[in-house]
């Protein structure tokens, strides 16, 4: 994680807190998040996420809002590739036509020329 993620809000990486829908846990590092949120967990808490959860089950509305805020941000990196790719499909499609309209004209061009000489 670099600098920047780490002091977004104030805290550092490892004292923010996230919450798992699925097993209902609360984790504290990018293990959790990783194994839980980018991946669907299997539902089943292990020993040290049922310990962060137990000591910090009165933190549950920041963890869950630390988790919408994550899932926001994984959207709209999602979102944000999925627009570039858009955008360079777009302008090679419109170089394609570019090269397909030359063509065509300067054939109607030649044709046209033929014809009248």
């Amino acid at each position: 994680m670099n600098y920047e993620n780490q002091q977004l809000g104030g805290l550092t990486a490892t004292q923010k807190i996230y919450y798992c829908p699925t097993c209902n846990g609360l984790g504290k590092n990018q293990r959790f998040v990783h194994h839980h949120l980018a991946n669907e967990c299997d539902g089943k808490q292990k020993r040290k996420t049922a310990a962060c959860t137990k000591e910090n089950q009165h933190r549950l509305e920041e963890a869950t809002m630390n988790t919408k805020y994550w899932k926001s941000e994984k959207l709209m990196k999602e979102s944000y590739k999925l627009y570039k790719q858009f955008q360079t499909d777009a302008l090679r499609d419109i170089d394609n036509m570019r090269n397909i309209s030359n063509e065509a004209v300067e054939d109607m061009i030649k044709t046209y020329y033929t014809q009248l000489f």
